[in-house]
């Protein structure tokens, strides 16, 4: 049973919830109910799309971003990769695949496109890696014009369906600084 586009969990101890289940919720959502539900989203979706021998990203958005009158216009990329529990640096590191691919691709084709070529990526799982040092890498690499170039985001779900947050400015608690 469906409940306003996401799936209604009735009891979600019992139901396991899949890695396909996340990506199918987001592919068929709205990119505005998703940005309500806390997962800011732009542009059109391409799901389970091959890159070259790089792999199959499990969905990448591309938005164009006109910028201002001093800037040339962008092709905005955003490569996500979800898991069903736990992001941590080997997600990140099959994402940096999949954006070094894309990368290759624009320049290998630098003439088809008048868009300078902007690639983030985004990372979505059921809780970020705390065990590892990785909970500190969003936070570390510089953003730009165009917004993060790293952002991690959790999912939880109950009976109202999906909702996301943005993990950020992860800390120890005895830093002994």
């Amino acid at each position: 049973m469906k409940l306003n586009g996401f799936f209604n969990l009735k009891n979600t101890e019992s139901m396991k919830f899949l890695e396909y289940d996340l990506e199918e919720i987001i592919c068929k959502t709205s990119n505005d109910k998703l940005f309500d539900r806390g997962l800011p989203l732009h542009g059109r979706k391409f799901r389970q799309q091959r890159i070259g021998k790089y792999g199959i990203a499990d969905l990448i958005t591309v938005s164009k971003f006109s910028g201002s009158p001093f800037q040339d216009p962008a092709l905005v990329i955003t490569v996500y990769e979800f898991k069903k529990d736990k992001v941590g640096i080997s997600a990140f590191l099959q994402a940096v695949g999949y954006a070094k691919g894309i990368e290759r691709y624009f320049s290998k084709r630098k003439k088809i496109t008048k868009y300078n070529v902007i690639i983030r990526i985004r990372l979505v799982g059921r809780y970020i890696d705390t065990d590892s040092t990785f909970a500190y890498l969003a936070d570390l690499i510089p953003s730009n014009y165009y917004g993060d170039f790293l952002s991690v985001y959790s999912y939880s779900y109950d009976i109202e369906g999906l909702t996301f947050k943005k993990e950020q400015n992860y800390s120890l608690i005895e830093e002994g600084i």
